[in-house]
């Protein structure tokens, strides 16, 4: 089976707060996560439009970010690997769509453990921000 890398965005406000969505659907259905995923690199985007691809996606809104790391994903079907991206949106365009994002919240990195186990990787991800 063919592997695709995920792209995940870091999105930050003006306050330096993690922008974090409910998923809506599985896997990790009601977990906290980043915005992430491999839909932009299984139709053929380059990392950099799929990660802005994803965000449009989830938050129907545009992504302004550069790379910042990557990093080995083992045990995983899909992927091998994830590329992440440090950007921001326009906070006011925000509109998620209801297919993938149940709520969105922004939060401080010390309140982000609160929430509980974040989605996929995502964890190990802002641990390196």
């Amino acid at each position: 089976m063919k592997k695709y890398k995920t792209t995940c965005a870091i999105i930050l406000n003006a306050k330096k707060e993690f922008l974090l969505i409910k998923r809506a659907r599985e896997p990790f259905k009601g977990a906290w996560a980043l915005v992430s995923g491999i839909g932009g690199t299984k139709k053929g985007l380059s990392p950099e439009e799929a990660v802005r691809d994803e965000v449009y996606y989830d938050l129907q809104t545009l992504f302004e970010g550069r790379f910042i790391f990557s990093l080995p994903v083992e045990s995983d079907q899909n992927t091998d690997g994830v590329v992440v991206f440090k950007g921001t949106v326009d906070e006011a365009d925000i509109d998620p769509n209801p297919e993938t994002v149940d709520v969105f919240g922004w939060f401080a990195k010390k309140d982000i453990r609160k929430l509980g186990p974040l989605a996929f990787e995502h964890e190990k991800i802002l641990d390196k921000i």
